[in-house]
């Protein structure tokens, strides 16, 4: 009896790791995740262990019990357990994968089916924030493709995006509007919209701080809406109209500049990774719609280096013809050349130039740089770019893109700021332009730049000046005709008007003397030829009150040198009589 006992225990183990290795085998083959095997491993020697022991022991409780039982009874308890240990081997190879674990041989409240469903649910998590994860780095990847064709227009671009955004999102409806400025004015412009596969072409302008779009330029933030207004927006197919049940409005902005808003609305709530998704797809194309206008000049130029490429090739010609031509022009490119010295000469004298490497390493820099940032030659050698500019902006995404850009061989122009070798911020407006060698590939890269921080300084003093100004006198402004524009909260304290009441209301209104009518045309005419004007005027407030004021006319132009507003301040004549 105890040979048989001994045989069985080894036959038990025998069986029981033959099982394991091929439980595990074809889990390894499937999943070749490093993470999903490590569990499938650790689940198959938990397999082995429970019922190794589990088996043993009760073998050993049949044997010992005293009442007889016959190996037929000890062969069923084995293939008992073996089914139970087949069940766990073929649940172990399918961990991770979709559907629900069922047991058949195993109890749900037994241990190892606790534990298995435990790995298993593990698995299922990791794999869905994987998936999660590569969508993400796929959509970036494939909007990044996008958004490199510098070379098609920003409405066509507008409409390969917002189409497949929407479509990438599975959403219901898109739109994407950009920034413009036009005579002193921002307002939004749809560029593009997107419904069920069908773009539709439509005008649309949105001013700033109107409804929710214009609403986020002005909070330069995302707005969602889980709970659509009715109406909000009508999603059109074959089959009839719905509103959308959730709205996502996200800025486009770099460096807390906005260059537009993405509109996105779908009848199924958006994930938080797909909205962080769309907030940093939004910054990349923010960042490419910054450049593109620079692109477009640097277009320009180099159509016009084209062109001068073709006279050149016309003028070697006709110099191969005859070779008095070829003296004249070889003098006349001499002549052309030392002029282009005279040229970077006189650049050299009233800019600032740095040189660098394409790593952002400093070659050379202009007296005019080193003299006002306090740096010598010798100290900006190999010195990097991202050390001379503020701590706070050496991380930015835009640096980094700059940089990018810049070695691929894309144009920078814009204001920036660096610090000189005190560790004190310098304002300066420039370009960075890459120089390419004989094969047209970078090799360098060259700052050209003026410094205006003191012309900023003067701007931010004038502010203050203005605005104090305005807390302590009434102040209207008129339009080029005289009639009322806006005016201050002084103004429409002292006088009891609301602003609406006042829109295109003509200056002569607010005078007591209406033969002052007589002098308008003369004032405008005076002001228009930059003449400042003052006069000591009796106004009508709201009540009909009499107010006496020395009234000054300040003119105010456009680029054009048009007239655009006058700027009329009031200062109560008890006050000047005082003076």
């Amino acid at each position: 009896m105890k040979s048989t006992n001994n045989y069985n225990g080894d036959t038990l183990r025998r069986v029981t790791k033959l099982f394991l290795i091929i439980a595990i085998g074809a889990s390894c083959y499937w999943l070749n995740n490093i993470f999903i095997t490590s569990s499938i491993l650790v689940a198959a020697l938990a397999v082995e262990w429970y019922t190794q022991k589990k088996l043993t022991n009760k073998v050993k409780d049949i044997i010992g019990d005293g009442e007889g039982h016959s190996f037929s009874d000890i062969e069923k308890l084995i293939s008992g357990y073996k089914s139970g240990m087949n069940e766990a081997a073929s649940l172990i190879s399918a961990l991770g994968q979709e559907g629900e674990r069922k047991f058949e041989s195993l109890k749900e409240d037994d241990q190892l089916a606790v534990s298995i469903k435990a790995v298993d649910q593990k698995l299922k998590d990791y794999t869905e924030e994987e998936r999660k994860r590569n969508w993400g780095v796929e959509g970036l990847a494939k909007f990044g493709e996008i958004l490199r064709s510098h070379d098609i227009e920003i409405s066509e671009l507008s409409k390969i995006v917002i189409s497949n955004l929407v479509q990438y999102l599975n959403a219901n409806q898109g739109g994407l509007f950009l920034l413009k400025r036009a005579e002193g004015d921002e307002y939004l412009e749809l560029m593009s919209c997107y419904a069920y596969g069908k773009t539709r072409i439509r005008e649309k302008r949105i001013e700033i701080g109107q409804g929710l779009i214009g609403q986020c330029v002005l909070e330069k933030d995302t707005i969602y809406l889980l709970d659509v207004p009715q109406d909000y927006v009508q999603i059109t197919s074959g089959l009839g109209e719905a509103t959308a049940a959730n709205v996502i409005i996200v800025p486009l902005k770099i460096n807390e500049v906005v260059y537009g808003v993405v509109e996105i609305a779908t009848f199924d709530p958006l994930k938080k990774y797909q909205v962080a998704f769309v907030e940093q797809l939004a910054e990349n194309i923010a960042s490419v719609f910054a450049s593109l206008s620079n692109n477009e000049k640097t277009k320009e130029l180099l159509e016009e280096a084209n062109t001068l490429t073709s006279e050149l090739q016309s003028r070697e010609e006709e110099m191969r013809q005859n070779m008095e031509e070829l003296t004249a022009t070889q003098e006349e490119m001499s002549r052309n050349q030392a002029e282009l010295n005279g040229v970077f000469g006189a650049i050299n004298k009233t800019i600032a130039s740095v040189t660098f490497e394409l790593d952002g390493s400093i070659i050379d820099a202009n007296d005019i740089f080193t003299s006002i940032t306090g740096y010598t030659k010798e100290k900006l050698l190999n010195l990097n770019y991202l050390k001379i500019i503020p701590d706070e902006d050496r991380d930015k995404p835009q640096t980094k893109l700059m940089w990018t850009n810049l070695r691929e061989g894309k144009f920078f122009n814009g204001e920036f700021k660096l610090k000189d070798i005190e560790g004190k911020e310098l304002w300066l407006t420039g370009t960075f332009n890459p120089i390419n060698n004989i094969d047209g590939e970078p090799y360098k890269i060259m700052m050209f730049a003026q410094f205006n921080t003191a012309e900023k300084e003067k701007q931010k003093d004038l502010t203050g000046t203005v605005m104090a100004l305005k807390n302590t006198t009434p102040i209207m402004e008129l339009n080029a005709d005289g009639t009322f524009k806006n005016a201050n909260e002084l103004f429409f304290d002292q006088f009891g008007y609301k602003r609406l009441e006042l829109r295109k209301k003509p200056f002569l209104e607010f005078i007591k003397d209406k033969t002052f009518e007589e002098e308008i045309p003369d004032i405008i005419h005076r002001l228009e030829d930059h003449q400042f004007i003052e006069n000591d005027l009796v106004f009508i407030d709201s009540s009909g009150n009499l107010k006496s004021y020395r009234t000054t006319f300040t003119p105010i132009f456009n680029l054009e040198d048009k007239l655009s507003k006058i700027v009329v301040v009031l200062i109560d004549r008890e006050v000047v009589m005082k003076l």
